[in-house]
């Protein structure tokens, strides 16, 4: 197990400047880079950047924001002391598997570069916007507050956020992965490759659905019957949309409360 940790004095000297970080990110070895790995991001606060490179380690660059705050007027015939912002960002590294979180409460700013093929992805921030780009892998992406922008990937994507647009573009999908997108309050923006096969499960309380795909009925979801009940008739409806595309397939979800509903096919 191999743990990279910077507190204190050193992560003040490290984190001093945005030039110092550009020029020396820390560098997570992989147990055995010729084999799939998995990586966990999580943060408090904060965006997350991901892409792929051509190298075979990880390599992850901060930049930790200072709180916006009122300064004091400098004496007079004196200078402000610029003072670094510190924060504790942990990269462990086990068997293939690297944990990457920061806790400290502080803007955390990442930008991880990461070979093109992984397991597993999983990132999460309380509050920021997550990109992704050109990577293969099993995505499971959440950001309470922030946009999720997940461009040219190929595998699996499970992705929520409550406030933001969720957009992802596929280059090739698992053929057998079930997968799900929702916001609360933003649009679900999603393109798939031609040749799509799958369930479609969708639903947007306040907006509108629109299908690049021809989308035939699924015969196990019918249209519901009324029902009686001591003279009293009753029709009740969930508000999905349920078909099928190409035969069917795996499941896919798109859902929103409030916000419309995209589904691309990719040119």
């Amino acid at each position: 197990m191999k743990v990279l940790k910077f507190t204190g004095l050193v992560l003040l000297i490290i984190w001093g400047t945005a030039r110092v970080m550009a020029q020396a990110p820390m560098r997570v070895k992989l147990s055995n880079p010729a084999k799939p790995y998995k990586l966990n991001v999580e943060l408090v606060l904060g965006t997350i950047r991901i892409s792929a490179y051509s190298g075979k380690e990880i390599l992850i660059d901060a930049d930790v924001q200072p709180p916006e705050k009122s300064q004091e007027a400098a004496p007079a015939g004196m200078k402000r002391l610029s003072k670094p912002e510190a924060t504790s960002l942990t990269a462990q590294e086990n068997n293939n598997e690297v944990n990457v979180s920061d806790r400290s409460g502080k803007l955390v700013n990442l930008t991880i570069k990461v070979p093109a093929n992984a397991a597993s992805i999983r990132l999460k921030t309380t509050r920021g916007d997550i990109n992704v780009d050109d990577i293969s892998s099993a995505f499971e992406i959440q950001s309470n507050v922030g946009a999720i922008n997940v461009l040219n990937v190929s595998g699996s994507v499970v992705a929520n956020t409550d406030r933001g647009k969720l957009l992802v573009t596929f280059k090739a999908i698992d053929p057998k992965a079930a997968m799900a997108f929702s916001t609360f309050v933003g649009d679900v923006d999603i393109t798939f490759p031609a040749g799509l096969r799958a369930n479609l499960k969708i639903k947007t309380e306040v907006g509108q659905a629109f299908s690049d795909f021809d989308m035939a009925d699924d015969p196990s979801h019918s249209k519901p019957a009324p029902s009686e009940k001591n003279g009293k008739y009753q029709l009740t409806n969930d508000g999905w949309i349920y078909g099928k595309v190409a035969g069917g397939g795996p499941e896919i979800l798109l859902k929103n409360t409030r916000g419309n509903i995209y589904i691309h096919r990719a040119k």
